[in-house]
């Protein structure tokens, strides 16, 4: 049998203090079928790093406009 997907979407900025804690209890779920996204607001700190770090996660991010 086929489970779900589902979908854990993380809205984070400048949130590199507890960013790694956030994804390593998401990726310790048992449920198998999870996919991450981080929307990133324009983080200044190494958010972007941490989150492209983790094959799971899809990391996506603003476009930054004038």
């Amino acid at each position: 049998m086929n489970q779900p997907l589902v979908s854990v979407i993380i809205a984070v900025q400048n949130g590199e203090q507890y960013f790694n804690q956030a994804i390593n209890s998401i990726v310790a779920q048992t449920y198998p079928n999870v996919e991450i996204l981080v929307v990133d607001g324009k983080s200044t700190d190494q958010t972007e790093a941490i989150a492209r770090s983790y094959p799971q996660v899809r990391y996506l991010h603003p476009l930054v406009t004038s």
